[in-house]
């Protein structure tokens, strides 16, 4: 994670400094306070947010909230699933506080930003995501709506085995398979 997100963006720095071009430097990073960063991905992403902000270049860094986009990938990939299967979470996991952001808004909010003048550039750093929380369960709502699986008869889970799922995955994960 560090060679990709902090001497990744260290080498492009140097690069655009080197070019002697005026460019407004767009980096997307994740949501959050730095103190609560505990996860070698989520250290190293703020390793290059605070790279950016001393390196003397006009700057923007993004903090998208949970991008929800028309091609499922990663987390919006599992919400996809947990519509799609007649299967219901916890009711504490469900009340989950979520907020998501579409990633037409985020490419919106990049375009937007490629079109300032320079001169007028401040250098920002913004959280992009809906500005009221909804639920996890909110969520998964919305898709199975999208879906059509609302009227879907559905087995409530235990956490055990939401938790039991979870390791399964992660050991399918060590033999190539990457589930949601």
């Amino acid at each position: 994670t560090r060679d990709v997100h902090r001497d990744f963006v260290d080498r492009l720095l140097r690069a655009i400094r080197e070019s002697g071009r005026a460019i407004l430097f767009i980096h997307v990073s994740i949501p959050g306070r730095p103190d609560e960063d505990r996860t070698p991905f989520a250290r190293t992403k703020r390793e290059a947010e605070r790279l950016i902000a001393v390196f003397g270049l006009p700057y923007a860094i993004l903090r998208p909230g949970f991008v929800v986009a028309p091609a499922a990938y990663g987390g919006s990939a599992m919400l996809r699933a947990l519509a799609a299967l007649p299967v219901d979470l916890p009711r504490a996991v469900t009340a989950t506080p979520f907020q998501p952001v579409a990633v037409a808004d985020i490419a919106a909010t990049i375009a937007w930003l490629a079109q300032r003048d320079l001169r007028d550039a401040n250098d920002v750093t913004w959280e992009l995501m809906q500005p009221q929380p909804v639920t996890l369960g909110g969520i998964i709502g919305q898709f199975r709506r999208a879906l059509g699986t609302q009227d879907m008869p559905r087995l409530l889970l235990p956490s055990f085995l939401i938790d039991l799922g979870a390791r399964l995955g992660d050991l399918a994960g060590l033999f190539g398979w990457m589930p949601p």
